[in-house]
């Protein structure tokens, strides 16, 4: 009996133990030394089995102190800062034998584009000569593969306030930087390369592929969704970054890690609001959890989602951009600092372990519910510039002569399509953090209202004729009247022109999937036939009303 007992044991219980996510919270005797911090650099020293902590951005000072944390011991240890790097926050960090790398950051103004090496055997610090360096910036992804001698550099928000898209890899034995992908200038209205961003999750899984998620892609002279969820890998060998399977709730602040076998990841952590005092663009949908750990194979380009986890998560705190490395010795994922989610934004000083095998958890649903008032900007707009103002101006082009309440009709139509608009233009300067519009699709937004509100105010206070019938011949119009006529309608084909633009714009912006580009494009299409098509019409009812009068 007492044998049967074991064997169920080991096949129901077992299992069930083994196929949790397990946080815990290891000694940490000292820890009260070590100040509170976001945006700190970590690495782990396998050869002595500790943690280094550097920098990070404190609640009132950027941080320039070192510490290190024996796994073993379970102590924090404060370190000499001799020869170190000055204080700076988000870096890129990595680690290449005994050698662990710094590279870029930020300090209040001050952006940094240089790298130094603190040699883990000696405890000294050391500025690496390099040549090529990327722009300065802060809010990259980046890091090192296990094996490989390349530092990865990941977009970010570069000095001047620009956010950036380009990739780079650094040869630590060379110092010779390389870009990988170059992004560009309008990178944010390309559908095959993601758009420039900050603050998202990003690592090397393997020699070759680079991958990343999320992040935040608004101001910084670009605009965009914040949080964003698309998910990208790109490609060492040809530079090609490739869109894969969406499953992680949308997060800024999330950070990855390589782990498990070579093309394997795991994300996790993030917020999902863009900052203390920046209205949320995100409007209801899936809540982040801090149980929520996302897996990765880049090998078949999926993501798996899991959110159970043991009893002691009920107090782990949902955070973003903790510093996060791994234990290869044993795939321990160890945790610490961080910016508390949501309202309260205190900083953290914690040190969690993760215990993770995602081979015997089970997975969760990727069924992900998330609409923001860029949506909403994006459905009032649509309905406005793709549905009432066309249609409005079809209306009164072409069927004044065919149906009585034509006037009463259009007006109607279009000042619904004006009223989208307003509603559309207040809700993305309610989201937007960027301090003034300075990327082409805020100007032409901007252009655009202001031409929209002008053709619908000429067109109320027309210039009014009198007739009988309610019909004026051609040749009784007053040339007021006529020029008026013409300037109306030249000024609403234009409108009509750049309003299609604009939304085929800021589809890209909102990165929508390229299934809804091809349909907004084919509506537009559409409109555009019908407007040739009834101009066609239109012109040779003239022509025949002429050749009548003639004969």
């Amino acid at each position: 009996m007492a044998s049967l007992h074991l064997l169920l044991f080991l096949v129901v219980l077992l299992p069930c133990a083994i196929a949790q996510i397990t946080w815990r919270q290891p000694s940490d005797e000292g820890l009260s030394a070590v100040r509170s911090r976001w945006r700190a650099a970590m690495a782990h020293d396998s050869a002595n089995d500790r943690l280094l902590l550097f920098g990070g951005l404190g609640s009132n000072e950027t941080l320039g102190d070192m510490f290190e944390y024996g796994i073993g011991s379970g102590m924090w240890q404060a370190l000499s800062d001799a020869g170190a790097p000055s204080p700076r926050y988000g870096c890129v960090s990595g680690v290449v034998d005994d050698r662990w790398f710094i590279s870029h950051g930020r300090d209040d103004d001050v952006y940094f584009d240089e790298t130094w090496v603190y040699d883990m055997s000696t405890g000294q610090w050391s500025q690496l000569n390099t040549t090529d360096a990327p722009r300065a910036r802060y809010g990259s992804a980046g890091g090192t593969y296990r094996g490989s001698s390349l530092l990865w550099l990941n977009m970010g928000l570069g000095e001047g306030g620009r956010l950036l898209s380009d990739t780079w890899t650094l040869n630590t034995t060379s110092g010779q930087w390389t870009e990988v992908s170059s992004g560009g200038g309008l990178n944010q209205y390309d559908p095959f390369s993601p758009h420039a961003r900050r603050d998202h999750a990003g690592a090397p899984l393997s020699h070759n592929t680079f991958a990343i998620f999320g992040g935040c892609a608004d101001g910084g002279q670009v605009g965009g969704p914040c949080p964003l969820e698309d998910s990208w890998l790109l490609s060492l060998e040809d530079g090609d970054w490739e869109l894969i399977h969406e499953c992680p709730t949308p997060r800024i602040g999330g950070v990855m890690v390589q782990l498990g076998e070579e093309g394997m990841g795991v994300m996790i952590q993030g917020d999902q609001d863009n900052g203390p005092g920046v209205f949320p663009q995100r409007l209801t949908g899936t809540i982040l959890v801090p149980e929520e750990v996302n897996w990765l194979n880049s090998t078949s380009d999926t993501w798996k989602r899991f959110t159970n986890s043991s009893d002691a998560v009920g107090d782990l705190l949902q955070r973003e951009l903790p510093s996060v490395v791994v234990d290869y010795g044993n795939g321990d994922v160890y945790m610490f600092g961080g910016r508390r989610a949501h309202e309260s934004q205190t900083l953290l000083n914690e040190l969690w372990v993760m215990e993770f095998e995602p081979s015997g958890v089970e997975e969760t649903q990727c069924s992900d519910f998330t609409v923001t008032y860029l949506d909403l900007h994006g459905i009032l707009m649509g309905l406005a510039w793709l549905v009432c103002l066309p249609l409005g101006a079809l209306l009164g082009r072409y069927y004044r002569w065919a149906w009585p309440c034509w006037f009463v009709t259009h007006v109607l139509v279009q000042a619904l399509g004006v009223l989208f608009t307003i509603a559309a233009f207040i809700i993305v300067f309610l989201v937007a953090s960027y301090d003034q519009p300075n990327f082409p699709h805020a100007i032409v937004g901007i252009i655009l209202t202001v031409i929209l509100l002008q053709q619908f105010l000429n067109g109320i206070f027309h210039p009014c004729v009198e007739s009988e019938n309610g019909k004026t011949p051609s040749d009784e119009k007053s040339v007021f009247r006529k020029c008026w006529e013409v300037y109306h309608a030249v000024s609403g084909l234009v409108t009509i022109t750049i309003g299609f633009g604009q939304v085929i714009l800021g589809m890209f912006l909102i990165i929508l999937p390229l299934a809804w580009w091809a349909a907004v494009c084919a509506v537009v299409f559409l409109w555009i036939v019908m407007f040739v098509v009834h101009e066609i019409f239109f012109q040779c009812c003239k022509l025949c009303r002429k050749s009548k009068e003639t004969y």
